[in-house]
């Protein structure tokens, strides 16, 4: 059994979600306490919850002091089998995150597997799903994990309700994964969404207008989508060389598109000056 400070650095539900799925990933059960003890409602919230489930099923795994609110929890996983799954965190809990602990334990199947998970695609403090696809799965794609994600529904806060389908395929074998020197060159794209009832006012254009005046954006997506909840977000990819990055805004009442927009390009412009700074001259293995 292995112990994790669930209170260790942010506090938050990373360190939940990392932990389950390298249990189900190593076969090593896990004991979590603390659990987002830094947060101003700590303990475990339905979409943690949900997440750990759904990691179990995976593995057909046990889970002790599984319930909303719980401080602790023990998870004994069992053996992965590859299998497809429907996935409701019934909030807007974010979609993206509660993936992210899945891919672990994904890892070492051999089968092709779908994952539906219906929830939040663009909520606070969780990448949005443009930046899940076009940056996060992109070096899973570089580690030879075939992935393919496509947004049925949109899904806002408050009520979420949005869907994800991920469809994913393993090599036999994984690849290195190594990040070298970026060039000067740099190529950005981005999506600016915003949901149909605001469309009127173009908030997905401004907000893309508003990162173009920072930034040169050469491919630019502006969608307005049906959604439960009212919303926007705008999604920056740079890439330079075979590295990609990313940054994000996401619309909050009360703050103009354009602040939305200028926040995502400043964010992006930041990253490009510390990619630039810090020191790529050997290549770094990450992955074998």
């Amino acid at each position: 059994m292995i112990s994790l400070d669930g209170s260790y650095l942010e506090g938050g539900g990373q360190i939940l979600r990392t932990a389950v799925g390298m249990s189900a990933l190593t076969g090593k059960a896990c004991r979590i306490y603390n659990i987002r003890a830094n947060r101003s409602n700590p303990g475990l919230r339905p979409q943690h919850l949900k997440g750990i489930e759904a990691v179990a099923d995976v593995c057909e795994g046990k889970i002790q002091g599984g319930k909303v609110g719980s401080s602790e929890v023990t998870f004994i996983p069992g053996e992965i089998t590859a299998q497809n799954l429907e996935i409701d965190i019934q909030t807007a809990g974010s979609i993206t995150l509660l993936a992210q602990a899945l891919f672990l334990p994904t890892m070492i199947m051999r089968d092709k597997v779908t994952y539906t998970i219906q929830g939040g695609t663009h909520v606070a403090w969780s990448p949005p799903f443009e930046f899940f696809k076009h940056v996060f799965c992109h070096y899973l794609n570089r580690l030879g994990i075939h992935v393919n994600v496509a947004i049925d529904r949109y899904g806002f806060y408050h009520k979420g309700g949005g869907q994800v389908k991920i469809n994913i395929r393993l090599p036999d074998k994984l690849s290195p994964l190594q990040l070298v020197s970026t060039s000067d060159n740099f190529e950005t794209e981005a999506w600016s969404v915003a949901t149909l009832d605001l469309q009127k006012r173009e908030v997905a254009k401004r907000q893309l207008d508003a990162a173009s005046d920072l930034l040169n954006i050469k491919t630019q997506n502006i969608r307005y989508a049906d959604s439960y909840s009212t919303g926007s977000s705008i999604v920056l990819c740079t890439q330079s060389g075979i590295n990609r990055w990313g940054s994000s805004a996401l619309g909050v009442k009360g703050i103009s598109a354009e602040k939305v927009g200028t926040s995502a390009a400043r964010e992006m412009l930041d990253n490009r000056g510390l990619c630039k700074t810090r020191d790529f001259g050997q290549s770094r293995m990450l992955s074998g």
